[in-house]
């Protein structure tokens, strides 16, 4: 009997466990198939599972693979696969391995009728955590679809019609990857080309209130209203102490308005006008209040006597009330100045002073910046509609405190991130604004431009290598700002372009393989090219970009040339007083095919006849170059240098030269055994003979004629 109820507990042990898996999602509703499918996981909670569609023309099944080798898994991936824009189902079936359990989840697969915004707040804290917003997608009975994974959506900023501050200037959508924030997978696979998902980070940059909108980018979905939410950005104030004090007769507390952001909290103070941070250049007007002990603030009436102190080597005062209480100033120099203020009393109706025994006091330290510039102020980014490239640069800001808030005018065409780079997405124009974090009101501009290509050049730069070396061949690409009048930038960077480069004569020059985009040594050009020298001669290199009806072409003309060297002497001449030698150098830079005028010299081969004047060694330096033209602004220049001697011979030694005719044997002395030489009487019976000189190094030869020898009065 116990092994029976041991057995019976087994098997209702192993019921139970059969049972125990469960589906994340009993069903599931997803939107149609137009431009991007839609997926969702299903995750059963224990066990190996396969998994299969009752229906895959309408939703497909994919398992996620756990353990390696098998074919079953706890998760799968549903994708929606129909095409049609109405109401479909299928049924995702799940068997377990081991127990045969069966699992099912019913997916559906609809139109998507309405959006909606999710978010946990409206209310965002001036540089406080950005607040993350989350699209959710309703079918024409308001229920919620389960997943909106790829699905593209466009974030846009909205002016608030009630107030007159742009939208862009109180909030900033981040991108996930430019933050700490973690963000689904495909989000972030959305970003990185360019797009937004259903999901997105809004920040608060300024006080003030303005809207956000958000509609699907799916062509299909064009009658589907935009979500909005409206924001509203409000300054993280504190006062300090926030609590109810009591205090007795006489006795005074001193509270303080303290702003929290980024962390740390900072007193706010009010005076002068809105903000203690200024900027050099400005006109500000300052006011200095004066309150009682109550504290009630006293009225400034003209009898009041106030005196403001502005220190001249930071400000020029402009204009003063009669009172004293009101001025308008204009700040000259960057520093931390004080501005004081004293209540002296009032005047009397018969105007005379009445001076109080303790003048009352008070100052108020402000910082005066420099303006904010952002730099470059323009900026001009490729586009092409099919490769959808994306570029990115950073912008630098100077002047004011240093610490700026970013943002784009047009999110849609460039976004900014919170250290300057600008990233783009589509074409269009923007305006990027870096906002000084003391005072939002001091701002700095740039504009950036996202255009076709309409013009292209080769700049100005050197054309000519030696060969074995290399050129980089500065090329820049144009678009148009504007048609009329016609205004052309250049790009910033082209190297994502696709082009094509051709040589009228290829042994002349080739590209140098995986450099054809190196960045340019020139600032207004894009990309360089970056050929070597390989055999003398000139070529020409067109640089082409096409793209639809867009055809730009652009010709160099390039020079190789081969090393300048001495070929006669080699290295060292060594001459005689009184005598000449022609030193002959060859190589260096070819005449400028396009203007050979202002080549020197004009031949490929120089020769210079150099005469010994007096004793001594000299350096003989060679330059050869062309002067510069219209077509070859930077001439290249090459030397070459020999050592020239001038010296005194100090003997002589004879060596014949003879020619025999064939019949005749010739005779068997040589120079070398040191006997005396034997000149036969033949006419062509010349003798050359080298001299040499004190220092011992061998001058040039002489050649003695037939007609010395035949004069028996000189010596041989």
């Amino acid at each position: 009997m116990a092994a029976l109820y041991k057995s019976l507990w087994l098997i209702i042990l192993q019921i139970s466990l059969s049972f125990a898996s469960k589906l994340n999602a009993p069903k599931v509703l997803l939107p149609y198939y137009s431009t991007v499918a839609t997926n969702f996981t299903l995750e059963a909670s224990d066990g190996c599972f396969t998994w299969r569609s009752t229906r895959p023309e309408v939703a497909t099944v994919q398992i996620v693979p756990v353990h390696h080798g098998k074919e079953c898994s706890n998760k799968a991936v549903v994708t929606a696969v129909s095409t049609q824009p109405n109401k479909l189902t299928s049924i995702i079936l799940a068997e377990e391995q081991e127990t045969g359990q069966m699992l099912r989840c019913d997916v559906i697969v609809d139109r998507i009728h309405s959006i909606t915004v999710e978010t946990t707040t409206r209310e965002l804290y001036l540089e406080d955590s950005p607040e993350s917003f989350e699209i959710k997608a309703l079918d024409d009975e308001l229920n919620t679809f389960s997943s909106l994974e790829g699905e593209e959506f466009d974030w846009t900023l909205v002016n608030d019609p009630e107030s007159d501050v742009p939208a862009a200037t109180i909030l900033r959508i981040l991108r996930f990857a430019d933050t700490s924030y973690a963000a689904p997978p495909d989000v972030l696979t959305l970003e990185s080309a360019g797009k937004q998902g259903n999901v997105a980070l809004v920040e608060g940059i300024k006080t003030g209130s303005a809207k956000v909108n958000i509609k699907l980018k799916d062509p299909i979905y064009k009658d589907v209203s935009p979500a909005e939410v409206q924001l509203v950005v409000i300054d993280n104030l504190l006062l300090n102490p926030s609590y109810d004090v009591y205090l007795v007769q006489g006795q005074r507390i001193k509270y303080r308005v303290e702003r929290f952001r980024q962390g740390k909290i900072n007193e706010f103070l009010i005076a002068p006008g809105k903000s203690n941070v200024l900027e050099t250049g400005r006109e500000y007007e300052v006011t200095i209040e004066v309150y009682s002990k109550n504290p009630h603030k006293i009225y400034p009436s003209e009898n009041l006597l106030i005196e403001g102190h502005f220190p001249t080597d930071f400000f020029e005062v402009l204009h003063s009330s009669k009172n004293g209480s009101y001025h308008v100033v204009r700040t000259v120099l960057k520093g931390f100045p004080d501005i004081k203020g004293t209540m002296k009393g009032i005047i009397k109706t018969n105007g005379e002073a009445d001076l109080l025994p303790t003048p009352v006091e008070g100052s108020q330290s402000v910082e005066i910046y420099d303006p904010i510039q952002v730099l470059p102020p323009i900026t001009v980014f490729p586009w092409e509609p099919s490769s959808r490239l994306t570029y990115q640069k950073m912008l630098k800001a100077i002047g004011g405190s240093g610490a700026f808030t970013w943002s784009s005018s047009a999110a849609a065409v460039a976004t900014i991130n919170s250290k300057g780079v600008v990233t783009t997405a589509t074409v269009g124009s923007t305006v990027v604004t870096a906002s000084d974090v003391k005072n939002t009101a001091h701002t700095g501009k740039a504009k950036v431009y996202v255009l076709p290509p309409s013009d292209i050049q080769f700049l100005p730069s050197p054309v000519e290598a030696e060969i074995g070396t290399t050129l980089d061949l500065p090329l820049a690409l144009f678009a148009d700002l504007s048609q009329n009048p016609r205004v052309l930038h250049h790009y910033d960077d082209c190297r994502l372009l696709k082009m094509e480069f051709k040589f009228s004569d290829k042994a002349v020059f080739q590209l140098v393989e995986g450099a054809t985009a190196v960045e340019s040594p020139v600032n207004t050009s894009c990309r360089a090219v970056q050929v070597k020298a390989l055999t003398q001669g000139h070529t020409q290199l067109t640089a082409s970009y096409r793209h639809a009806s867009v055809n730009l072409q652009a010709t160099v003309t390039i020079a190789a040339y081969n090393p300048l060297k001495p070929v006669d002497p080699e290295d060292i001449a060594v001459v005689a007083i009184g005598s000449s030698k022609d030193v002959v150098f060859q190589g260096g830079p070819l005449p400028w095919v396009l203007d050979t005028s202002k080549y020197h010299p004009r031949e490929n081969l120089h020769i210079f006849r150099v005469l010994c004047k007096d004793l001594g060694d000299q350096t003989l330096t060679s330059t050869v170059a062309n002067g510069p033209t219209a077509k070859n602004q930077f001439p290249a220049s090459a030397r070459a240098t020999v050592q020239f001697s001038c010296a005194v011979p100090t003997s002589l030694q004879l060596y014949p030269v003879l020619k025999y005719p064939q019949s005749d044997v010739p005779c068997p002395i040589t120079p070398e055994s040191g006997q005396q030489d034997t000149v036969l009487r033949y006419p062509q019976s010349d003798l050359p003979y080298p001299i040499t000189p004190v220092s011992g190094q061998q001058v040039r030869s002489r050649v003695v004629k037939r007609k010395e020898l035949d004069e028996p009065s000189k010596t041989r």
